[in-house]
Formats: C-alpha cells, sequence, structure tokens
C-alpha cells in the first residue's frame, strides 16, 4: 500500500479509481500527484486500461449485488488512503510534528471521506499515548515517526477494507443455495 519498487504499481484500485469521474468528486489528483502511487515511476501499462477495468469492477460489484452505499463506502475508504499518503508532516519547531500547509489539504479530505473529526486525526497521528497507573501521557511524534503512524493507518484501513470485501463478495457469492461457493483468500 505504501511502497513499491521501482517500475511497479500499487495496487490496480487506486490507478482505476484515480482515472474514474470519482476521483473529482473525492478530491483525488493524478497518479503523479499520489504518494503511494507516484514512488516507481511506473504510472501506466500497456495492456491495462484503468478506466474500462473501474467500469468492470463497478458493474462487477452491482451483479454480487453490493448496494450503493456499500460500493460508495469502499470507494471513499478507498481516496481516504490515497490522501493519507498525501499527509505530510512537519517539525513543530520542538520535539513533535504538525501537518504541512498540504497535509491540511489532505487531512480536510480524510476527515470528510472516513467522518472523522480532522484535529482528533490528525492529534492521533502526530502523538503516542501511554498510560502508567491511570495517567495517560501523549508523547510528540518525530515528522518521521508520525509518517510511520500514517502509512500504519493506511494498512489497517486497506486490510480491513479487503478482508469485508472478500466476506461480502463471499456472502454474494454463497447465499443458502451454494455453500460450496466461496473466494478464498
Amino acid at each position: 500500500v505504501v511502497w513499491q519498487q521501482s517500475g511497479e504499481r500499487n495496487y490496480h484500485i487506486f490507478y482505476q479509481l484515480c482515472s474514474s469521474d470519482y476521483a473529482t468528486s473525492y478530491g483525488i489528483g493524478s497518479v503523479e500527484t499520489n504518494e503511494y502511487m507516484n514512488q516507481s515511476g511506473c504510472y501506466t501499462v500497456d495492456s491495462i486500461d484503468d478506466r474500462e477495468d473501474f467500469d468492470v469492477m463497478l458493474q462487477s460489484m452491482t451483479d454480487l449485488n453490493f448496494s450503493k452505499i456499500e460500493i460508495e463506502w469502499v470507494l471513499q475508504q478507498t481516496a481516504a488512503v490515497l490522501h493519507l499518503g498525501n499527509t505530510i508532516f512537519v517539525s513543530d519547531g520542538q520535539e513533535g510534528s504538525r501537518l504541512s500547509s498540504s497535509g491540511m489539504v489532505a487531512m480536510k479530505w480524510i476527515s470528510q471521506l472516513l467522518q472523522v473529526d480532522a484535529k482528533a486525526l490528525e492529534f492521533a497521528l502526530t502523538h503516542r499515548s501511554i498510560e502508567v497507573r491511570n495517567v495517560k501521557t501523549d508523547i510528540p511524534l518525530s515528522p518521521d515517526a508520525a509518517i510511520d503512524s500514517r502509512n500504519a493507518l493506511s494498512k489497517s484501513i486497506y486490510g480491513l477494507v479487503f478482508d469485508w470485501l472478500v466476506k461480502r463478495v463471499n456472502s454474494s457469492l454463497n447465499g443458502t443455495d451454494r455453500p460450496w461457493a466461496f473466494l478464498g483468500l
């Protein structure tokens, strides 16, 4: 999710989403402007039409009886992961970190897509908490540590969405009359 080797692309859904009409409504820029997709220098593959594949994926979700709300949720979570990659942290002038100006723009989108409070999420990404004898202490994270925190959240969201998708597809395939039909990942 957060890094690729030179010449390799990230997960297909990222490129498909960037090529879709949803990109504008989710504030997603081009592949080249997304940190999680631009590191390897490989943006396209001759044999892959991301826009067409996105349309096929949407049709497949519809064919599997995904509701519009479920489809929208998956796409919003995916867009939020892309925006997390563009969340840049800088030093706060002391031991901690804060969002850069571009990071604040990304955070606005993330909070909207995930439906969370932007300030609370920023604090969670820039601090770690410990509790000793029922006393909670918040410790500021350096910009590098905040990036690690951001990347961990991105991987977690992507993993949870993937797990949900596998269960949801299995549910559609199984039904009550086909217990043998499942996606074994």
